[in-house]
């Protein structure tokens, strides 16, 4: 079980020992970066008042500007829909 206790090490030591029994590979940044959490969080504090809502309201958008194009060059379409609105 988790134990919040964990030092960056012993993280580090879990993971690989997960990898071992599972065959899982943690060897990119997202899963890398939990390592780090617990002593971020001891040397820096808590992320309060962080939200990643801005960033789905644009995906929205930019879907809703995809579908209006007609999927020849779109990437072009989009921005210029994007910048219009």
């Amino acid at each position: 079980m988790w134990d919040s206790n964990f030092s960056q090490p012993q993280t580090h030591l879990l993971l690989q020992k997960v990898s071992r029994v599972y065959g899982k590979n943690f060897n990119f940044f997202k899963q890398h970066y939990v390592s780090h959490i617990i002593t971020d969080i001891r040397q820096k504090g808590t992320t309060d008042n962080t939200s990643t809502h801005p960033g789905e309201g644009f995906q929205q958008e930019a879907a809703e500007a995809f579908e209006q194009t007609n999927k020849k060059q779109a990437e072009k379409q989009v921005w210029l829909m994007l910048i219009i609105l």
